[in-house]
């Protein structure tokens, strides 16, 4: 389904469910692997679900323990994180922002996705547009994040071998 909202991403080919309406007049859905729903297929839900089917196939996550749209609480705003990976004793691992292929990512990026960090205490925190992706990790007992030169695996979050 690659075109200009669409594009290849940077990121292993994934197998998404898309339902494209009958009347070709209203958005397709993606079946969400996190939600188990259909979703409208925005852009940005485009880089969720394939960096979801990453995570799931490819770096170990186990299904069960990945949330899209996690709900955050910060002050008395709600918000969602795009996804985050649990322990599990559901403790939060990593969070992951996603933006639209065609959104540059940058510092607002970052600020937004270390706002959720600020509440949930991961372990990493992932920004991603499907075409390019940044990793920030932070050791327990280490106050001082590092970019992490490729995204971690469930394994080594959830064993802290980072």
């Amino acid at each position: 389904m690659p075109s200009n909202l669409f594009p290849q991403l940077n990121l292993p080919p994934a197998e998404l469910t898309i339902r494209h309406p009958a009347d070709g007049a209203g958005r397709p859905t993606v079946l969400c692997l996190s939600r188990r729903r259909f979703v409208a297929l925005t852009p940005e839900e485009w880089v969720r679900q394939h960096f979801l089917a990453h995570m799931i196939s490819n770096l170990g996550y186990p299904p069960g323990l990945v949330q899209a749209e996690a709900p955050v609480r910060i002050g008395s705003s709600r918000q969602r994180a795009d996804i985050v990976a649990f322990s599990r004793q559901m403790e939060p691992l990593v969070i992951v922002e996603c933006k639209a292929p065609q959104v540059q990512l940058s510092q607002l990026t970052l600020n937004q996705a270390c706002r959720y960090l600020s509440v949930l205490s991961a372990r990493a925190v992932v920004l991603t547009n499907g075409l390019s992706h940044y990793c920030v990790t932070i050791s327990p007992g280490n106050s001082a994040p590092h970019f992490a030169h490729s995204l971690p695996t469930w394994q080594d979050i959830y064993t802290n071998t980072l």
